[in-house]
């Protein structure tokens, strides 16, 4: 079945889990990790991750070809990278038949060709999910929007579309996750206008997170712990902390995956989308030249599944979150 990001996690919060398989290609890096960030944080039930031991016990063909060190690379998500072979349709198909039980597996392609015949496949296949994930172009961001906005039945105006792009960026996933939280505000068939994007940026605002941010860059736990005790964790405030905190380290995820592969540090802040301020690259580059992608990732892990906490009404979310922040500084990446 082919998706968009925004209708993949659409689709994954529906009961019984309607995937065995995901496939997720394209060259752009910074889509694949958001959207894989917020695809895992949503599974608080099962499905779990589709274990390589499990498959590999299962379908030893599957499991040799995951485990290939030609086809298979690990990320940071620990999704299976594979080419598009005849073998892998094969046995990527002897898998959905019979998979894994309470588990699916996530296959992480960089490049699919409209004939190779995997992608033809599970375009078709009701049971895998398959998603493009290629640097966007203004039509498809607007694409982005208009299935957002169609999937949560609100309204986008041609105001509120530019003033999500200028505040959130050019990234289809940061985008869907907040016209999301625009239509828990307005509800279904509500009209979402500048000012509406305006007023809730600006909530979000009542607290600045960049000193919580380098503060635990920095891996100094108890500064963490005073700010976020002088913090107001509670309603819009929350919620607003949050998503500075999500759209923030979605961002350094980039910088840490590009220093990771040899980039100097000052190139890959500036290879930022979009790029950070000078005065925000200071303040962050201490933290950053230690604080490695697997930090940045469990932090996003805790953002996102807090977020979906405190929508079903958790009250414990601000402990919770306190709490994981302070280990997380503690620990350190």
């Amino acid at each position: 079945m082919k998706l968009t990001a925004p209708a993949l996690l659409q689709k994954s919060k529906a009961t019984p889990y309607p995937f065995h398989l995901v496939i997720i290609y394209g060259d752009d890096a910074f889509t694949k990790d958001a959207l894989l960030s917020q695809f895992w944080a949503q599974q608080q039930q099962p499905p779990k991750k589709a274990a390589l031991e499990d498959i590999q016990n299962a379908y030893p063909a599957l499991g040799d070809l995951l485990q290939s060190p030609d086809l298979f690379q690990a990320t940071p998500h620990q999704n299976h990278e594979l080419t598009a072979s005849e073998k892998a349709l094969s046995y990527l198909k002897a898998y959905v038949d019979a998979p894994v039980a309470g588990s699916v597996l996530v296959v992480n392609m960089p490049f699919l060709p409209p004939r190779s015949k995997v992608r033809q496949w599970a375009e078709k296949a009701p049971s895998v999910a398959i998603v493009a994930c290629y640097a966007a172009t203004p039509q498809d961001i607007q694409h982005y929007l208009t299935t957002a906005a169609t999937i949560h039945n609100i309204t986008l105006d041609q105001g509120a579309r530019a003033a999500l792009m200028e505040a959130f960026g050019e990234t289809p996933v940061l985008l869907a996750g907040e016209v999301e939280k625009l239509a828990l505000r307005v509800g279904a068939g509500g009209i979402v206008n500048a000012d509406l994007v305006a007023a809730l940026c600006q909530q979000e605002k009542t607290f600045d997170a960049d000193q919580l941010i380098q503060a635990l860059l920095e891996k100094d736990h108890r500064h963490v712990a005073r700010l976020l005790a002088a913090t107001p964790l509670e309603g819009d405030a929350l919620i607003g902390l949050m998503r500075q905190m999500t759209f923030t380290f979605n961002r350094l995820l980039t910088v840490a995956l590009n220093r990771e592969n040899g980039m100097p540090l000052e190139a890959a802040f500036k290879a930022g989308k979009p790029p950070f301020p000078f005065m925000q690259v200071k303040a962050l580059s201490k933290g950053m030249r230690t604080f490695l992608s697997q930090g940045i990732l469990k932090a996003l892990h805790l953002f996102l599944s807090l977020e979906l906490a405190i929508k079903e009404g958790d009250d414990t979310a601000p402990l919770k979150l306190m709490r994981g922040l302070v280990q997380l500084a503690a620990r350190g990446s």
